[in-house]
């Protein structure tokens, strides 16, 4: 069979944990919901805080110089062990979702979805599940538990035998009574390890099944990790672009492509990565920018390049962090965080998301490297909020001057601090073309016949 190194089953146990902390806020509901909760699921919610705990010890185990190296069999006991307790805590999980789900549709009581015997079978097996995961903490139990359990079942009858005969021996003598209390709970806790492997999975079926829903596990608990981080970025809405896309007239703005400059531009024929698209009041310049962002998604299906926009909006102002946006399109389109998102996480979590949007976009530009391109198109960027996100803005453009990322910035022409900015960018001033006239006049009559008969007259 194949085998699973320490490190994979590390990974199997740290999903199991992240299932665990699951199935325990959904009992923390019904606790909420239900006055009076039975000693039982009372007992059922302390085995499961207990089981992360001793699964905590076992991951950090796995991780340490002891338990680093080690391998495991499909067949062994710890991988069918924590293969079992996954099983068990999903099945509580799916119990406990499903009668949730009934209630969120049809607005009942939330009422709890085990019988008794059900909830004394979950503690039993919790229980079992508690006492190998404890037992496997020792470099040589773990070593044992690496075997197939008929070995580890003959190993552990001789170990009981022997342990019950000193109980025996040292009970009688009361200077010995607390040696007599260890080899006693020896005994104990090998009845319950004993008793487990016979619900162990034995056919290669069954192994391979366990194997693919902790696989499926990992990859959940991955999903999970990395969409909670992808909620934490605090970025501006994205649809806005598509909305704007929407109502932009088909045909309008292809001057803008097909001019020298952008095309410069674009395809990085110059040493300059930003241009500054400038004009006056009613020239179209969002919807350029839209044209603009919908021109690099439509090449990034053929080539490896990326593209982020952010829409300045005087309604939203600084509500809206610009590069928290754009390191969120960065990582949407890159697919699985890469590591260094997951240390920048894990370095800001507790603080929160950082103010510093120049050590963000440095983040964004290196996530970049993922792309043979990356471009940056920022909309109306005299709409932003003057005293603070424009500034913030301004700087990331500092910044990026001597970056490979490429940003194209649309704004009015005579607002200082953006003149200043941009005085070394390339430069395009737009214009009320007059074939985009015409187009946006054809589609206003389309929807208004008796105006375009007038005017045929």
């Amino acid at each position: 069979m194949e085998p699973l190194s320490a490190i994979g089953l590390a990974a199997s146990v740290t999903g199991l944990i992240s299932l665990a902390i699951q199935v325990s806020h959904l009992l923390a509901d019904y606790s909420v919901s239900i006055k009076n909760m039975s000693s039982g699921m009372k007992m059922l919610s302390e085995e499961l805080t207990s089981l992360q705990h001793v699964l905590k010890e076992l991951s950090d185990f796995l991780h340490s110089v002891d338990g680093a190296g080690k391998s495991s069999q499909k067949s062994s006991v710890l991988y069918l062990a924590i293969a079992s307790c996954t099983g068990d805590v999903q099945e509580m999980a799916v119990r406990l979702k499903s009668s949730k789900n009934i209630v969120a549709r049809t607005m009942e009581k939330l009422h709890w979805p085990f019988e008794e015997k059900e909830v004394i079978k979950f503690n039993d097996r919790l229980r079992k599940h508690i006492c190998i995961c404890q037992f496997s903490l020792t470099m040589e139990n773990c070593m044992l538990l690496s075997e197939t359990s008929d070995k580890v079942a003959t190993v552990l009858k001789v170990q009981k035998e022997h342990s019950f005969q000193l109980s025996e021996i040292f009970k009688g003598t009361s200077a010995m009574a607390t040696v007599a209390n260890q080899y006693s709970q020896t005994v104990d806790q090998t009845t319950l390890i004993l008793q487990m492997l016979s619900y162990l999975p034995n056919t290669f079926a069954e192994i391979e099944n366990i194997s693919l829903c902790m696989e499926d596990l990992q990859i959940s608990a991955r999903n999970e990790k990395e969409a909670r981080i992808l909620d934490w970025i605090p970025a501006g809405a994205l649809h806005k672009h598509d909305e704007i896309s929407a109502r932009r007239v088909a045909g309008t703005g292809e001057w803008l492509i097909r001019h020298e400059t952008y095309r410069q531009w674009q395809n990085g024929a110059s040493s300059n990565k930003q241009l500054w698209c400038f004009g006056g009041p009613g020239t179209g310049k969002t919807f350029l920018a839209s044209l603009v962002v919908d021109n690099l998604k439509k090449r990034s299906k053929i080539r490896n390049i990326g593209v982020a926009y952010f829409y300045c909006d005087y309604a939203v102002g600084s509500a809206q962090n610009f590069s928290a946006t754009i390191l969120k399109q960065v990582l949407m389109q890159i697919g699985s965080l890469p590591p260094a998102m997951l240390e920048f996480y894990e370095l800001h979590r507790r603080a929160g998301f950082p103010r510093a949007q120049v050590e963000v976009i440095q983040l964004a530009e290196k996530l970049s490297l993922c792309f043979d391109a990356f471009f940056i198109v920022i909309d109306a960027l005299d709409k932003s909020d003057l005293r603070k996100q424009r500034q913030e803005i301004l700087k990331v453009l500092a910044s990026l001057t001597m970056s490979r990322i490429r940003v194209f910035v649309t704004s009015r022409p005579h607002d200082t601090d953006i003149k200043t900015a941009l005085q070394h960018a390339l430069k395009i001033e737009a214009i009320a073309d007059e074939r985009d006239i015409v187009s946006y006049l054809h589609e206003k009559l389309d929807y208004a016949p008796r105006a375009s008969t007038l005017i045929n007259e």
